[in-house]
């Protein structure tokens, strides 16, 4: 039971700071600047783009809890005397390995993905930067 306990703790420490996330957006919205003649708010897109990367990592970290916590789940089953009657042990043992590397493989890719995006988008800025200041490239 304590264990299950942990999970609430760290599940409301995620809602916390996920709620903490929501804020600094809002606060960085109504931080901008307002141009009423076209409707829009100027904001910082750096601060703006850190909320969201933040938000995109803790999405994956949550994904990935919960592919942890249903292959747990499995690995549980099949070793309880109800699961292992209904077959072959070293079968089910050897399709849930396959299962947990095919998610595994698949969050890795999101994470790859978050971080392509967030070197893009440096990449861009910098080049703005460079552009900007009238700087020449290296």
């Amino acid at each position: 039971m304590a264990a299950g306990e942990g999970g609430k703790g760290l599940k409301k420490e995620k809602l916390a700071r996920f709620q903490k996330l929501l804020d600094a957006l809002e606060s960085h919205l109504d931080g901008g600047f307002f141009l009423s003649f076209i409707g829009k708010i100027v904001v910082d897109e750096k601060k703006i783009y850190s909320v969201l990367n933040e938000m995109r990592s803790m999405r994956i970290e949550m994904e990935a809890e919960a592919e942890e916590e249903t292959a747990r789940a499995a690995a549980e089953k099949m070793a309880s005397p109800e699961g292992a009657g209904k077959g072959d042990v070293g079968a089910g043992a050897e399709m849930y390995a396959l299962q947990t590397l095919d998610n595994l493989e698949q969050t890795l890719h999101k994470v790859m993905s978050t971080v392509k995006e967030g070197r893009k988008y440096l990449e861009r800025k910098m080049e703005r930067e460079v552009k900007e200041d009238g700087a020449s490239e290296i």
